[in-house]
Parts: C-alpha cells; structure tokens; sequence
C-alpha cells in the first residue's frame, strides 16, 4: 500500500497514532478480537445484492478457470510418482501470519491475510518447513518425510497490466525432508500451475 493511500486513509479515520496504536500497542490477541468485531459489524450491514455484487467483481472469491477434472488427474499422477516412505499430510488452507514475509522478501500484501492473525496459504513449502520443525522439536533425531497437495492463492497487485489473482487452483507436492544431523531442507518434488491472471477482475 502506497504511503500517500494510507495517509489518506489514516487522515479520514481521525485518530492520532491509529497504526501505532494496532500495530505496536495492542497484543495480536486483542488487535483479534478488535478485527472480528469490526468485520461482525460489516457482515451485519451486508445485503444478498450486496453479497451478490462482490461476487461478481472480487476477484478473490470468483471460480478457477481451470477444469477440476485435470487438477485431479494431475494429483493422481503426483500421488503415484511419490518416491515411497513419506507420509502424505492435508495441510490446513491456513498457516500463521507471516509465514511467508517473515522468512522472505516478500510483502505481506501479496498474501490474503485474514482477521485471526493468519493467513491463505501462499506457498505450501514454507508451511511443510513448519511441520517438520515442530515434529523435529519433539524428536531431534528424527526424519520427517512429508509430501502434501495444496491448493494455493497469492494477491497480485491488480494495477499492474495483466497481474491479476493467482487463483486457488495451483497445487504442489513438497517434500518437507528433514534428517538428523543435517539442517532442514525444503524441496519441491512435483509441482504444477494452473493459476488464471485477469487484470479485468479486481
């Protein structure tokens, strides 16, 4: 978000210190249930035409243009080549705020953050690297062989000219393969994009 949006945005709400105070002075609990009371409030001024027009332009919540049909046979065949010994996981849609930015160069705004201090789940590999740490947290001296099958959703900053949303129909199948004494690795065994760009949609 540019400076002068949020400046603007800030100037209209009329509270000195607003960022400060959400982002700085209350604890990530309270900013939670600050933000669900907040959105409470919004669903409650919603309408079913309402409802209806943010259906038709938001690009977030549109169908894939992608046939299920495919995606499934894709799946099939990633299933099938899995080398044998690792345990398949259905990785929540969800994973916590940051998952990506933290450990990244990547903006917090090209994830879809949500009101519970988590996010869409953006890049599968980096929620496996999570898995594996915490199951190697209780057993040091364990391998973890995971493989998992994501759908996937990043926000992209629909100003640019054919950047649209990359839809939740792209899915991968990473390793999260860790093995004691070595560091964790991350590694994509089979990954596919059948993602949509549409600079039309908002």
């Amino acid at each position: 978000m540019s400076n002068e949006f949020l400046g603007r945005i800030l100037r209209k709400a009329g509270v000195d210190d607003l960022l400060e105070a959400l982002t700085e002075r209350l604890p990530a609990s309270d900013l939670q249930s600050l933000m669900l009371e907040v959105y409470s409030r919004v669903a409650g001024n919603g309408t079913p035409g309402k409802l209806l027009e943010q259906y038709e332009r938001d690009r977030f919540v549109r169908p894939a243009e992608v046939d299920p049909r495919v995606l499934g046979e894709l799946d099939r065949i990633a299933w099938r080549l899995l080398p044998p010994g690792y345990e398949a996981l259905e990785l929540s849609p969800l994973c916590p705020l940051g998952t990506c930015s933290v450990v990244a160069t990547v903006s917090q705004n090209k994830m879809v953050s949500t009101a519970r201090n988590t996010e869409v789940v953006s890049d599968s590999t980096n929620v496996m690297a999570l898995e594996c740490a915490v199951r190697r947290r209780r057993d040091p001296a364990s391998q973890v062989l995971l493989a998992s099958s994501q759908r996937l959703t990043r926000a992209r900053d629909s100003r640019v000219p054919g950047a649209g949303l990359t839809s939740g129909c792209s899915r991968s199948v990473p390793r999260g393969e860790t093995s004691a004494p070595s560091r964790s690795r991350r590694r994509a065994s089979w990954s596919s994009s059948a993602s949509t760009s549409d600079s039309s949609r908002r």
